[in-house]
């Protein structure tokens, strides 16, 4: 707990007003394993992260945001 990711999903949660129930994850490894087999909703990693599946037309993920101050050039 505490970790960037945490704290990024934490605001972004309340900026949403939605709820969410905090799993934690020893790194982003078995966080992005949880994620691809449909046992978490949402995961907050670094773009170079999850790109590549992206990229592969993986129906398992979809980019629904940047935490940048503007949009990606990566993700547009």
């Amino acid at each position: 707990m505490g970790t960037a990711s945490h704290l990024g999903t934490e605001m972004m949660r309340m900026a949403g007003g939605f709820s969410l129930l905090h799993v934690p994850y020893k790194g982003t490894g078995p966080g992005m394993a949880a994620i691809m087999a449909g046992e978490i909703h949402i995961l907050l990693v670094g773009l170079a992260t999850v790109l590549p599946h992206v990229r592969a037309k993986s129906d398992k993920l979809k980019v629904f945001g940047v935490t940048g101050a503007k949009c990606s050039p990566t993700a547009p």
